[in-house]
């Protein structure tokens, strides 16, 4: 049963995001939000016996291993159908508005939709930020799983995020023990980052929601709500749980099994926090008058995925150039940050240094290696491939963007922050002037980034259903 492991996975997502709805009635509770408890009651009451169906079907069903890409795409998109609801009924926009901001929050990609989120009830505020928080979780328990089964084309999906073999990742095979320690360690880190806030004197609960906001590097900033960053001691806090969010959980997991931080000295981060003191270094020179810590909290919410407002302010093209090259890179494999990754560009790097060797000494034997692990030609191969895809599917959608009536500079800037699931810009993005068809572009291309563009392509090929 090949695919009945990604059905676990999805349902673990599920499950996950279940617990969201139990947040907003938890939170309209405690602020007597009643209207909407009601509301959202409702839905759950109406909604529990179909996903009670569906979990029966998972269980009793054999699938194949091809049918397993129909289920994460299905996933992705049925959760954010679903969690479209509470924003359609109580905020009462379009559905279509509803659906964007759902898969904004649930791709970590935090750009807003609807706005004026200052004026929503706390409970559904509540609701986008623990989205945000499940999808950046949930896309690394349905990578691990899928790593750690060691199942053909399954695994050909997922193991560009972790650059090696399960086995060397040393992540537990057993699927629900995995799930746990993402939870646990990135719940952990959440708990950390609010607690840090807090006695900073952040109120608990807008400390909760940036904190939710900061460890997914979703995104969904409450700045604008409270203002959590009039100290600059809060973006230090915020700059290191960005980063510790853009690490990939494996390595977050050998610490919590070894002890040893060795690990955050690996080529992937090492790679990151080089890149980011670069671009602190340059564009040091362009923003004199930007503060230090202003300028690394912009640096690090670019390179991290977080996508947090910029105060880049320039007239110079390296400054942003700079900036959006960071979040197309990304951050760390197997991590809650979006963008290509830094396994990939290190593994082009490294190959790119044995191609000039070749030319030197052409009968040199020279493997790409990462960390004195030698690559094998098929996951080379994989990541050029993905990076040919990557590259593809961008061009695509911002040819769309443009046939549809974007100019050309929005364009590029939208599909920057939606297929990297960035989410930030160094420009004002005209969301608000953006038509319904502009709008439905820019959410396939945040679920694209986030689900690493292959799931979704693979199922339009004949082939996949030829094998079905």
């Amino acid at each position: 049963m090949k695919g009945a492991r990604a059905f676990s996975l999805s349902m673990m997502v599920i499950l996950g995001y279940l617990s969201s709805w139990l947040g907003i009635l938890s939170v309209a509770v405690f602020f007597q939000e009643w209207e909407v408890f009601k509301l959202i009651g409702l839905m759950a009451l109406l909604l529990a016996p179909l996903l009670y169906l569906l979990s029966w079907v998972v269980k009793n069903r054999e699938v194949s291993a091809t049918e397993g890409y129909l289920v994460v795409v299905m996933s992705w998109v049925g959760i954010g159908l679903i969690s479209a609801l509470p924003f359609y009924t109580v905020l009462q926009v379009s559905f279509l508005t509803a659906w964007l901001e759902s898969v904004s929050a649930l791709t970590t990609t935090g750009i807003e939709m609807i706005g004026s989120s200052e004026l929503w009830p706390k409970s559904i505020l509540w609701y986008r930020q623990q989205l945000e928080w499940v999808g950046g979780v949930g896309i690394i328990i349905m990578s691990i799983g899928l790593l750690a089964a060691q199942e053909g084309t399954l695994l050909s999906l997922y193991n560009g995020e972790f650059g090696q073999d399960v086995r060397r990742v040393k992540i537990t095979p057993r699927l629900a023990s995995s799930a746990r320690y993402v939870c646990f360690i990135y719940g952990g880190l959440m708990l950390l980052c609010a607690l840090a806030h807090v006695i900073l004197g952040v109120p608990v609960f807008y400390a909760l929601l940036e904190s939710m906001a900061t460890v997914s590097t979703g995104g969904f900033s409450i700045s604008d709500i409270y203002p959590i960053y009039d100290a600059s001691v809060n973006k230090v806090i915020s700059i290191l749980f960005m980063l510790l969010g853009a690490i990939g959980f494996h390595t977050h997991f050998q610490l919590w099994q070894t002890g040893s931080i060795k690990q955050y000295f690996a080529a992937e981060s090492r790679l990151m926090i080089i890149g980011i003191l670069i671009a602190c270094m340059a564009l040091s020179v362009y923003l004199p008058s930007l503060g230090m810590v202003d300028l690394i909290f912009d640096v690090v919410a670019f390179a991290s995925t977080t996508g947090f407002d910029t105060n880049v302010q320039t007239s110079s093209v390296l400054a942003p150039a700079i900036l959006l090259l960071l979040g197309i890179v990304g951050g760390c494999s197997g991590s809650t940050a979006g963008g290509i990754k830094q396994i990939r560009l290190s593994v082009l790097f490294s190959e790119a240094r044995v191609f000039l060797l070749r030319l030197i000494y052409p009968k040199i034997v020279s493997p790409v290696a990462i960390d004195n692990k030698v690559l094998s030609d098929i996951y080379i191969a994989n990541i050029r491939g993905y990076i040919g895809l990557f590259m593809l599917t961008g061009l695509v959608i911002y040819l769309v963007l443009i046939l549809l009536g974007v100019p050309p500079n929005q364009s590029f800037y939208l599909l920057c922050a939606t297929i990297t699931n960035v989410g930030g810009s160094v420009t004002d993005l005209g969301i608000g002037l953006l038509t319904g068809a502009q709008k439905f572009v820019l959410s396939i291309s945040m679920l694209l980034g986030r689900v690493e563009i292959a799931a979704f392509l693979v199922i339009l090929m004949p082939r996949f259903w030829q094998l079905r």
